[in-house]
Formats: C-alpha cells, structure tokens, sequence
C-alpha cells in the first residue's frame, strides 16, 4: 500500500519549497559518473531532488517516513563525500534544517497530522482572544500599550493640569517694556557692551586732504612705424650729415646690440621702438 494521492502532492510541495533556494540547485541532480568516478565508490545510496520526485510519479514510496529518509540521506551522503568543512556541505546542513521544518508535522496517519495542525492553529487563535478580552494576560507585542495602562496615564495628566493653579498674565504695558528690554539686552550681547552701557564711539575717519594730488597722466598711445614711415627714415639716413649717420647708429646699437657696424641694415627688421626713436629724431613724428 503506497502513499495517498493527497499525500503525494505534500510531498511535491515539499520539494518545491527547498527548490526555492538558490543553493539547492546542488542537489537537484544526480552526481556525474564522469565527473566524479569515486562518488559511487564512497556513496552506496546516491540520491537528489529530481529522484525523489521521479520516485513519487512512480509510486515508488510505502510510507512518508520513506520520503523524508530519502530527504535527509541527501544532505547525509553530501556531507560524507566532501567532509565537514566543505562549502557545501554547509548548504547541505542550511537545507536540512529547511527541510526538517517542512516535513515536521507530516507522518502516514493524515488525521493525526490534521490534528496536529489544528492545535497549532487553535494555541495562536486562543492567544489572540485572549489578548483581545484581557490585555493584560495577554501576549501583546512589543510596543504595544494595555488599555489599562493607557486610561490611566491619560486620568493621570488630567488630574496633574487640573492640580496647578492657571498663571496670571501681566499687563499689556508692563509686558511690551519687558519685551522692549529683552530685546535691548540681546542687541547690547551682540554688540558686546550692556544694557546700561552706551556703545563706544566709531572711531573718525581720516579727513581728506585740501588739496588730492592730480592723477597721474595717461600714457600717450605709442605711434606705429609704418612702411611709409620707414621709407622717409632710410630717405633721411641717406642724404644725412655724418653726425645723423653716428645718432641713428647709436640707436641701433641701443634697441639691437648684436647688429654690428659692418653687418648690412635693414630698416623693415628693427623694432617699432628703435625706428619710432629714429623717427623722432628726424623729426617725422
């Protein structure tokens, strides 16, 4: 006599929930010989989620304790061929753990775990409702304030305000210079002296003089030596005296000290300023 059909779909459901996690993707097939020659050296059971659920579609289980041995025999044989430290035998040990608590209340008698579920679900209700009726006997949860509790407090401030006589107000005059003064003491604290204390005098300013010096003079544009300029330059070096031929040499010799006597001058290759100087000097500007 194998499992009930009702039976049979729990069992599905079971598997289905340990194939939720990510980590159970390890053990939903079986081992590959290829892979893994001594696996079946050292395991003698070899078993993983797709076996199980070909073992239900063939009625191949007797008893629900069949199935949940199949179960714990994965992560047994997992643990045995890769050793306590292995990664994954760790998530061989987190699956069992999820699969203990699924196949909890699940054994061959169908009535007996419908009871026990049943009593599971009547010890919450009962906590509930009685929670509802008498908060204090209750199971509140955190952060939650009794009834009781809460009256009382209120009645409590009550009774506090009702005990403390009401302050009198003062005169609206005698309240506006009392404001008037507050606010004379803050402005005196920023200013750093006090109330009865007059501020200090701002220092005077420097009186101007009688009479500011003129400011100084813009500078006068400078005049652009033009080709036309240069032409009338070389028209009066030519035609000068020997004491124009020295003045204009010694204004080269100023503006271009590496221009020797012998070497052969040309007036387009000196600067502005030493033909505007030039110029200048010939009286052409």
């Amino acid at each position: 006599m194998g499992i009930t059909p009702t039976q049979k779909q729990r069992c599905q459901r079971i598997i289905e929930q340990i194939r939720r996690y990510r980590i159970s993707k390890i053990f939903d097939k079986s081992v590959d010989r290829d892979l893994y020659p001594n696996y079946y050296e050292i395991i003698k059971s070899p078993m993983a989620l797709e076996v199980l659920e070909i073992k239900l579609r063939e009625n191949r289980y007797n008893s629900i304790e069949e199935f949940k041995s199949d179960i714990a025999l994965i992560w047994d044989n997992a643990v045995k061929f890769n050793g306590e430290t292995n990664w994954i035998t760790m998530c061989a040990n987190y699956l069992r753990i999820v699969s203990q608590k699924l196949v909890a209340h699940f054994t061959d008698d169908p009535v007996q775990d419908w009871l026990t579920e049943f009593k599971i679900i009547d010890v919450k209700v009962h906590k509930i409702y009685k929670y509802i009726n008498d908060p204090k006997e209750g199971y509140p949860k955190a952060g939650h304030k009794h009834h009781g509790e809460s009256s009382k407090s209120a009645q409590a401030i009550k009774e506090s305000k009702q005990d403390h006589a009401p302050v009198e107000k003062a005169p609206e005059p005698e309240r506006r210079s009392q404001t008037e003064q507050r606010q004379k003491e803050r402005r005196a604290d920023r200013s750093g002296t006090t109330a009865s204390q007059p501020p200090a005098p701002e220092p005077a300013k420097p009186a101007a003089p009688a009479n500011p010096p003129p400011p100084p003079a813009p500078k006068p544009a400078q005049i652009q030596i033009t080709d036309e300029i240069t032409d009338q330059i070389l028209d009066k070096y030519q035609n000068g005296t020997d004491e124009d031929v020295e003045k204009v040499s010694e204004i080269i010799a100023k503006h271009h000290p590496d221009i020797t006597d012998d070497s052969e001058i040309d007036l387009k290759d000196l600067s502005q300023d030493c033909r505007r100087e030039i110029a200048r000097y010939f009286k052409l500007i």
